[in-house]
């Protein structure tokens, strides 16, 4: 529910910010949502995010928008069904498409909506070095061990270091 009413309302929320219903929605969003993540834990997207801040000031809201389509896409095979809902959820027109399509789906309508409202896209442009990346990953795998297994594929610091690149 929370996943819905985000992808309903945010943005909306963020292009008006006196939208009351908008606003309303975001904020029951956002508490489901939390509440949903403090039952399920959290994976790669939130160690990175976390590692990010601690580094090179990346505000943690900032980091995870902008981690979270690559995580899923590095995920999408370990969790296809669940972004299939994922794609529900959001509101994408997924009638008839194969779990794999409506997964892709999913990915895609987190990249634009993060677009949407404005996330960056680069790292470079949260003040996040180039050859930071590696130490970033390293420092993730090397701090973060309480959420990392939590992620349905394992991180490697190849992986992360690839993902990071990508986002550069």
């Amino acid at each position: 529910r929370g996943m819905t009413l985000i992808g309903k309302h945010l943005r909306a929320a963020c292009a008006n910010g006196h939208d009351i219903e908008a606003r309303n929605g975001m904020a029951m969003g956002s508490l489901l949502s939390g509440m949903a993540l403090a039952v399920g834990n959290v994976g790669a997207v939130h160690a990175l995010a976390h590692t990010l801040g601690g580094s090179y000031g990346v505000p943690h809201g900032i980091a995870n928008a902008m981690l979270l389509a690559p995580i899923m896409d590095y995920n999408r095979a370990h969790c296809v069904e669940r972004y299939a809902r994922v794609a529900e959820m959001l509101g994408e027109p997924v009638q008839g498409l194969s779990a794999e399509e409506a997964s892709i789906c999913a990915i895609e309508a987190v990249r634009r909506l993060t677009v949407d409202v404005g996330i960056p896209s680069r790292l470079r442009e949260v003040g996040v070095p180039a050859d930071g990346l590696e130490g970033v990953a390293e420092r993730c795998l090397a701090t973060q061990g309480r959420i990392l297994p939590n992620n349905p594929r394992e991180l490697t610091r190849d992986d992360a270091i690839a993902i990071l690149r990508a986002l550069y």
